[in-house]
């Protein structure tokens, strides 16, 4: 079994535009819930004071 790739680059200054940051996230919590939309899997979410089991099924993406 092959071991996973760890990016090690370092960023060489924090990034001081909350707009790209903010931007940066949404893209990724896409890419993340697309994935488990396309792959089946279901996601937990915090929901009225609980977490809740969401299938794959039921995920809606913006």
């Amino acid at each position: 079994m092959t071991e996973p790739q760890i990016n090690t680059k370092r960023i060489e200054s924090e990034p001081d535009d909350e707009k790209a940051i903010t931007e940066a996230l949404a893209r990724a919590n896409r890419k993340a819930l697309l994935f488990h939309k396309q792959t089946g899997n279901p996601i937990y979410i915090w929901e009225n004071g609980r977490v809740v089991k969401r299938e794959a099924k039921d995920i809606k993406i913006d």
